[in-house]
């Protein structure tokens, strides 16, 4: 995993970009990136996406990542905000007024009223041109003292008084910068970097196991465990994609929730990493737990037995078990997919191989208005994790 999702970026399928910013933390923590704050100080987030791009390394280990920033809308007054630039600690803004973060912050270049700022500041009250707010997702440095002052009437002794400008500006820091998605491989031809740092030394396989077993092991990394072996798994659903629907699932269309209700496909415990059952040798995943003959096999033209195996979070019975319980109704739906389902569906959408296959069986008997079915994806695809292919993937009920 290290090397393949980490280390060189590669997924056959990417990563939902949400991931992308728990990636970063852990590839940092185990040393096979620079951290965020050591790539991001000198690079112009441009545009009011505020996108910056960051290629990492040289050669076929070159990597590329595109960083952003919160919603740039505004929440106040009538500023475009333009970009973003990196300005050091101490740059000046107005009039003595300087950037008070340290080392620096992103400083918005914007305009309003025709003007243009190449950083954006305002005035405190009771001086003019105040009265604004920071764009959406933006911090506001307030009350900075500038050698500056205003002229401005008071109502009370109906003369003009001189008040000292105190200034405000919004700002970002590099920690409020978040990855677009996952390190992706570099291409030359479409990726332009805003900015491009060499990698960390190889810390070696040994010692990124020990830190990647660490890190991964760390509380709010499950999602990405999650998302990572539903991505690497063959024949996986988009309708069971963590980062979409949760781990575990929380988020389902109504109608699905009440198909799965009715016919109690509800999420059960985990039935461990490994069956009790298991041959003494063999890996985690390798224990049949059930096998259904005669299911068509579109790639042989013929019939053959499909297998139930213990598998993991990602495919298999424990994913089921997992996602949506498992039980004798579930079994016989299972095989009521597997058996009748003549025609199955070629699924590209998470394997491009040409070897996973969806089987839909009509349920009948559910209450009027819905129709369910249950759902069967099977993988024959064979590689080296699973030589012997996985077969079912995943069983459930939803709404069609």
């Amino acid at each position: 995993m290290a090397q393949s999702v980490i280390d060189s970026g590669y997924h056959e399928f990417p990563l939902a970009p949400e991931i992308g910013l728990e990636e970063l933390s852990v590839s940092e923590s185990v040393g096979l990136l620079p951290a965020l704050a050591e790539m991001a100080p000198v690079a112009v987030v441009v545009g009011g996406t505020a996108v910056v791009g960051v290629a990492v390394g040289t050669g076929i280990r070159k990597v590329f990542m595109k960083l952003t920033g919160p919603d740039e809308s505004a929440t106040g007054g009538t500023w475009s905000w333009n970009e973003l630039t990196w300005e050091p600690y101490g740059t000046e803004i107005f009039f003595g007024a300087t950037v008070q973060q340290r080392p620096g912050a992103y400083v918005y270049n914007a305009g309003y009223a025709g003007s243009s700022f190449p950083i954006a500041r305002w005035f405190e009250s009771p001086c003019d041109f105040s009265g604004f707010s920071a764009p959406g997702g933006g911090r506001l440095q307030t009350h900075v003292a500038s050698l500056a002052l205003c002229n401005e009437y008071s109502e009370v002794d109906r003369e003009f008084h001189l008040y000292p400008v105190y200034v405000d500006y919004p700002y970002l820091l590099v920690s409020d910068l978040y990855p677009t998605g996952p390190f992706l491989p570099f291409d030359a031809e479409n990726d332009v970097p805003d900015y491009t740092t060499e990698r960390p030394p190889d810390p070696g396989a040994e010692a990124v196991e020990g830190q990647l077993g660490t890190a991964m092991d760390a509380d709010g990394s499950e999602l990405m465990r999650e998302e990572i072996d539903w991505a690497e798994t063959p024949g996986s659903q988009a309708a069971e994609e963590p980062i979409k629907v949760g781990a575990p699932p929380t988020t389902r269309p109504r109608e699905d929730r009440e198909c799965k209700a009715y016919f109690g496909d509800a999420p059960g415990e985990d039935p461990g990493e490994r069956a009790a059952g298991a041959e003494e040798g063999a890996e985690d995943w390798d224990y049949d737990v059930d096998s259904f003959e005669g299911v068509f096999n579109p790639l042989i033209s013929g019939t053959q037995t499909v297998k139930l195996r213990w598998g993991t979070k990602a495919w298999g019975y424990r994913h089921i078990v997992i996602r949506h319980g498992w039980n004798a109704g579930s079994a016989r739906r299972t095989r009521l997919a597997l058996q009748t389902d003549v025609a199955p569906t070629l699924d590209t959408a998470h394997d491009n191989s040409g070897k996973s296959f969806v089987y839909f069986y009509e349920i009948p008997g559910a209450p009027e208005g819905l129709h369910c079915r249950q759902l069967v994806a099977v993988s024959y695809r064979t590689d080296a994790a699973v030589p012997i292919g996985r077969h079912v993937i995943t069983s459930y009920v939803e709404a069609y």
